[in-house]
């Protein structure tokens, strides 16, 4: 078994390649049948055809981050709600929208440290668009968070 990173072998069962730290997950392929593109294929690369085990890289789950993403219009419901059911300002809840951002921000890095990746820097939780870019240069994603992010911030200053 092979990082699909790196190109390193990678020992059966390990979850990160010792090479260049990529998280990995074996995925068996014993219900694919090794009949005709299956079979040439796996004999051009030279994988035995008793050898059925593949690596494949670990992503970050999207739920979260689509969460973050979203924050600021969730902030801006939430905001609304305890407005309405308390005597508080809406001006003074400031603090729901750095909470949820925040919170969301960290539990994000989690989960990338958790999957294999590196997260950004701790730092940067507090800066959301800066902290959804960097997320999206380490994994190679497009800036959709980033975006989506910057989107849902200017509608939120919009609806108050």
């Amino acid at each position: 078994m092979f990082c699909p990173n790196c190109g390193q072998p990678v020992a059966p069962q390990t979850n990160f390649c010792n090479h260049c730290g990529t998280g990995v997950a074996t995925l068996n392929l014993a219900c694919v049948p090794a009949s005709g593109i299956a079979r040439a294929a796996t004999q051009f690369i030279g994988v035995p055809q008793t050898d059925r085990t593949v690596a494949v890289p670990r992503t970050a789950s999207g739920t979260v981050v689509w969460l973050l993403a979203l924050a600021p219009l969730i902030a801006l419901v939430l905001k609304s709600l305890i407005a309405q059911q308390t005597d508080i300002p809406f001006s003074q809840l400031w603090v729901v929208t750095a909470l949820l951002n925040t919170t969301l921000c960290l539990a994000d890095a989690r989960l990338l440290k958790k999957e294999g990746h590196k997260p950004p820097n701790v730092w940067v939780v507090f800066l959301v668009p800066v902290y959804l870019f960097k997320r999206s240069n380490i994994l190679g994603d497009n800036k959709a968070y980033f975006y989506v992010w910057l989107a849902t911030f200017f509608l939120s200053l919009a609806g108050r």
